[in-house]
């Protein structure tokens, strides 16, 4: 074979793996953009990402839009609001990691709804939204010591270290159960309870002061009003502006 023939061949051979490596970064980009939101950023202070599922990170901005597997992280500085699109509400203090691991809601029955949120570490506040109404036992939030059974209901909870409060701050009783399958009852607001890696959930106590004042409702300067909010939750798809605020 000549050595210009071979050259055609590699030069094809090259020419085929371009094409494609371009097509599989054009399916990828086009699966990302077609996945529906779980919700958007509605409140945010300074520096706070997404970690997606894959490794890929971003920076997250006002109305940027949030989506299943992904991680939000808060820097030391960094606070955010996450609205979901059934009303459901998570809020990040400064240095507080959560996952939103499964949500169905637009166009589901009720049987098909869910969401499944993990707090992982910082502190956090989850206001319950309408999946919780129509399919209670899909509505899943746990972290790395405890599963939270919530009905209709504000929460928070603080895990630093090897220790995690979780805290009723309004609403019906929740109940907290430990990873060895041990549980205890939170009957009334601004009661909560302690509990580790190899511990049960302690009985109910009331918050200090200090602790209630960690669940205190943060004000963000930067934050969208309400019918802007409810408009790109009952749109298809949110807008992500570019930029980072």
């Amino acid at each position: 074979m000549s050595r210009s023939a071979c050259h055609g061949i590699a030069f094809l051979a090259m020419l085929c793996v371009v094409l494609l490596l371009a097509l599989c970064l054009t399916s990828a980009a086009q699966a990302a953009k077609d996945a529906e939101p779980a919700g958007v950023v509605s409140a945010i202070e300074d520096t706070v990402q997404a970690l997606a599922a894959d490794g890929t990170s971003r920076d997250l901005a006002l109305e940027s839009p949030v989506f299943v597997g992904d991680a939000i992280v808060t820097s030391p500085t960094g606070a955010a609001r996450i609205s979901l699109q059934d009303g459901t509400v998570l809020t990040l203090q400064a240095e507080s990691r959560l996952e939103i691991k499964d949500f169905a809601y637009k166009g589901q029955s009720n049987d098909a709804m869910r969401m499944a949120v993990s707090f992982v570490f910082g502190i956090c506040r989850l206001l319950s939204g309408q999946i919780v109404k129509k399919n209670p036992d899909r509505y899943v939030v746990d972290s790395p010591y405890a599963t939270i059974g919530i009905r209709g209901t504000e929460i928070g909870t603080r895990i630093r270290g090897n220790a995690q409060l979780v805290a009723l701050l309004s609403g019906t009783p929740i109940s907290v159960t430990g990873k060895d399958g041990q549980s205890q009852t939170i009957p009334l607001p601004d009661y909560g309870v302690d509990l580790g890696p190899g511990k049960v959930p302690s009985a109910p106590r009331p918050l200090t002061e200090e602790e209630k004042m960690l669940f205190t409702r943060l004000v963000f300067r930067r934050q969208m009003d309400s019918m802007r909010l409810q408009m790109l939750l009952q749109s298809s798809r949110p807008v992500m502006r570019p930029g980072r605020f």
